[in-house]
């Protein structure tokens, strides 16, 4: 018959809980929520219920990408995120989708389900969990699913073992598998190793307690591992060694003072997080200047090539969206901590935000500039073939222009037909499915 594999729902942050499922299941499975909601009944009167406002690239602690995706992760162990998400009304939501699928490659991760796609009539405005209705998220899952396949992301970085003798598995309590040590996912493939469920050898050894030495591999040199008394203090002791090892920067960058990720990999680049003067991707193949505060953007080759030879691409910018009349307001605020509270979940319709700006947007590919686009806030999708250029852009009356086409023709496609447009720069028309430019023969960026 047929051999259907086994797991089941785990104490996530519980090394003893984590042994039991990885003696006893097929594989082992996670949840990650960013910025989950939180309800309680003792809430002020008008509060819906609080969650974390805070740029995810930048907030340290258990709840972070890089502790809850990679602390349950085991040697030899097949390793599913069951359920994830990164929830309204944070509103860099967006660039936590992105996040969670550069971690997903770095740490070689087998699945990831993204909860969840709403089907009842019912529910079209913003909800924490549902994506059908939402445009920063549903806009880029297509896009972070190419992330989390690309071949030159998987796997980046040294392995680290996190090493626990059995001892150490049960005195630790609850919360010791969402520790500090797992903040080095960022720079490292990370994997525990417990009693029964060993790997064959990685760059760096972190040991829970000096017991856990015996399962050490013999080829481990004593310059490759590090022990301490607690877990901040291992966690410490590993920094030093990774930066010891003189580890070269990987295809992911975060930048958590500036609250940015930028990645170059084979098939996909992307840029998150809260906009800078200017952005670019570890290689400088994309260079992003943005007229908005917060945005994602991933660019996608669609013939193999990268950016600078590439002729047919996709890349696509989100920024935000909320329900007309939602209402937010601080709740709580700490060194590590930014909670805000809802008070009104708003109605319809959705709205991405985006009005004309004085200051462009300005893609460069490749080193070419392909795009400027006088818009804050909305979304905007740009697509190039062998033959055209088409712009798709969610916000009416938004000037824009080509800057490496400048004698180019744009023809809107419209309900009522093709019609073209004066320019450059040319003005995006209401109700129109795109504008589109043809490109001149042998033209590539």
């Amino acid at each position: 018959g047929v051999k259907v594999p086994l797991t089941a729902v785990t104490e996530p942050d519980s090394p003893a809980s984590l042994l039991a499922a990885a003696d006893t299941l097929d594989f082992i499975t996670g949840n990650y929520y960013h910025a989950h909601p939180i309800y309680k009944e003792t809430y002020p009167p008008g509060v819906k219920f609080t969650f974390e406002f805070s740029n995810m690239l930048s907030v340290p602690g258990p709840d972070t990408a890089a502790r809850r995706l990679c602390g349950s992760r085991v040697a030899g162990k097949p390793l599913v995120i069951r359920e994830w998400n990164c929830c309204w009304p944070n509103p860099y939501r967006a660039a936590g989708l992105v996040e969670a699928a550069a971690l997903g490659a770095k740490q070689d991760l087998d699945a990831m389900i993204l909860f969840a796609y709403y089907t009842t009539s019912d529910n079209q405005t913003l909800s924490p969990f549902d994506l059908s209705h939402d445009p920063p998220r549903w806009g880029l899952v297509a896009l972070a699913g190419e992330v989390f396949r690309d071949p030159a992301l998987i796997g980046a970085g040294p392995r680290v073992a996190v090493l626990w003798d059995e001892a150490s598995v049960y005195d630790h309590p609850r919360g010791a598998l969402a520790g500090e040590v797992f903040d080095a996912a960022r720079v490292a493939v990370m994997e525990n190793w417990l009693p029964r469920h060993q790997g064959r050898e990685a760059d760096a050894y972190a040991l829970v307690s000096p017991a856990a030495a015996a399962l050490l591999p013999r080829v481990a040199s004593a310059e490759a591992h590090v022990s301490a008394g607690s877990l901040p203090e291992l966690s410490a002791a590993l920094r030093g060694m990774l930066a010891a090892l003189k580890v070269a920067p990987g295809p992911i960058r975060w930048d958590p003072v500036a609250g940015t990720l930028s990645l170059a990999g084979e098939r996909v680049w992307a840029l998150a997080g809260r906009a800078a003067e200017a952005m670019s991707t570890p290689d400088g193949e994309l260079r992003l200047v943005s007229g908005t505060p917060r945005m994602a953007l991933i660019w996608l080759s669609r013939d193999g090539q990268p950016p600078a030879h590439s002729r047919e691409w996709v890349v696509k910018m989100v920024t935000g969206a909320w329900n007309i009349g939602e209402q937010v307001r601080s709740h709580y605020n700490s060194h590590d901590m930014n909670v805000a509270a809802l008070l009104a979940v708003g109605g319809l319709p959705v709205t991405t935000g985006g009005k004309p700006s004085d200051t462009p947007t300005v893609l460069t590919v490749g080193g070419r500039p392909v795009l400027s686009i006088w818009m804050r806030g909305g979304m905007w999708e740009l697509h190039q073939t062998a033959q055209a250029r088409r712009l798709y852009c969610d916000s009416a009356g938004i000037r824009f222009e080509f800057p490496d086409l400048s004698e180019a023709v744009a023809v809107a496609e419209t309900e009522e037909g093709q019609r073209q447009l004066e320019g450059p720069p040319w003005t995006y028309p209401e109700k129109a499915r795109w504008v589109e430019v043809a490109l001149p023969a042998g033209e590539a960026s």
